[in-house]
Parts: C-alpha cells; sequence; structure tokens
C-alpha cells in the first residue's frame, strides 16, 4: 500500500484498499511462506483417474489393431488363393472394385471442382491468381 493512500483516504477507504490489495495478491497465487504450507500429494487422484481411462483406451485400441492384423492376413491369404499357377494374379473385376473405382472417379471430381473454387476466392481477394506447378519427373 502506498503511502499516500494512508495519509488522504478516510478510514474506511483505506481499509476497503488494503482488502481488496489481499484479494487481489491471494487471486495471483501468492501466499506467506510463514504461515502457509505446501502439501504435495503423493498420488493424486486425477492423475490416477487420467491414468486409468487411458490406459484402457490403449488396451482396446491395441486390441483393434490386432483384430485388423488378424483380418489382413485373413485377406491377404484370400488373395493368394486367387493366383494362377504361375504366380500371376486373376485380374478379375469384382463389383467391389467397381464401386471404388467409381468413388475414385468422384472424389478427383469433387476435388477439382473445390480447387477451382479455392483458386478463384484467392484470385478475388488479392487479385493473383494460383496456377498448378507440376513435378518434372
Amino acid at each position: 500500500m502506498c503511502v499516500v493512500c494512508e495519509r488522504y483516504l478516510p478510514t474506511h477507504l483505506f481499509l476497503y484498499c488494503l482488502q481488496s490489495e489481499a484479494e487481489h495478491l491471494a487471486g495471483k497465487g501468492s501466499f506467506n511462506t510463514d504461515t502457509t504450507k505446501a502439501l504435495h500429494l503423493q498420488s493424486n487422484p486425477l492423475t490416477t483417474a487420467i491414468r486409468e481411462k487411458y490406459e484402457k483406451l490403449i488396451q482396446e485400441l491395441k486390441e483393434e489393431i490386432q483384430k485388423l492384423q488378424e483380418s489382413k492376413t485373413s485377406s491377404t491369404n484370400s488373395i493368394e488363393s486367387h493366383t494362377t499357377p504361375k504366380g500371376q494374379p486373376v485380374t478379375k473385376k469384382s463389383p467391389s472394385s467397381l464401386d471404388a473405382q467409381k468413388l475414385h472417379q468422384r472424389l478427383k471430381e469433387s476435388f477439382k471442382e473445390q480447387i477451382s473454387l479455392f483458386r478463384e476466392g484467392v484470385y478475388l481477394l488479392t487479385g493473383e491468381s494460383l496456377e498448378k506447378m507440376m513435378k518434372q519427373i
């Protein structure tokens, strides 16, 4: 507290200033080391709960990875069974591969549209045109 406040403020305002300063200091986390002791918990319940939650999530993800790896190995076994005696894969297009090709084509078209909208927006905002640079291989 400054000397000006002590000298010129009435007592009730001075006490109010002291109280607000104390609240301000308490809000900052300051404390008197002579009268206050900081205790550190050996096992914090919050960190224990968080650790258990994430350990459970990690375990579930590991199980899911294992299932996916098992399904991958089973699918590679089925692919190996569809090969010719010379080891050449059979090029038979299934309905699912046709769907995948259609999806791929639709995604290409959608990306082209989105890129053109983005280029137009950049041109309208900045006046600069964006052009695609092709890599020279």
